[in-house]
C-alpha cells in the first residue's frame, strides 16, 4: 500500500432504500386504494343506484392526498404512521418517550434486574 493522500469513493446504493412507486403514490397504497374503490362503487350502486356513485369519491380523494403527500417525499407515510405511533406512545405513558416508559412500577419492577446486570456482574 502507497501512502498517498488519494480519495477513495464507493458506489452507493441509496435507490435500495426507496418505496416501490407507482403513479406517484406508494404500490401498496395503490392496490389498496383501487380495491376500496371498487368495492365502494359496486356496493354504493347496488345499494343507492345512481347515487352510489357519491361513494367511490372517498377512496378516490383519498388517493389524491396521498399523492399530493408523496409527491416531495416517498417517505412520507411511513414517517406519518412513526409519528402515530410516537403520540400513542406519549398519551399511554404521559410523557414523551425517551428510553423507558414513565411508569411508575417500572424502577420497582426492572431497577433490581438492570442493578445485577450492569453493578453487581460478579454474582
Amino acid at each position: 500500500m502507497s501512502d498517498d493522500n488519494s480519495i477513495l469513493e464507493f458506489e452507493t446504493h441509496n435507490a435500495m432504500s426507496r418505496v416501490a412507486m407507482t403513479v406517484g403514490v406508494p404500490l401498496f397504497v395503490l392496490i389498496f386504494h383501487g380495491l376500496a374503490f371498487v368495492v365502494c362503487f359496486f356496493a354504493g350502486i347496488y345499494c343507492f343506484g345512481w347515487w352510489g356513485l357519491v361513494f367511490p369519491a372517498i377512496p378516490l380523494l383519498s388517493f389524491l392526498a396521498i399523492r399530493i403527500i408523496c409527491a416531495l417525499d416517498d417517505r412520507a407515510l411511513r414517517r406519518f404512521k412513526y409519528s402515530l405511533r410516537r403520540r400513542r406512545l406519549n398519551h399511554r405513558y404521559g410523557r414523551h418517550l425517551l428510553i423507558t416508559p414513565r411508569n411508575p412500577d417500572w424502577s420497582k419492577r426492572n431497577a433490581r434486574r438492570i442493578i445485577r446486570k450492569n453493578f453487581l456482574p460478579g454474582e
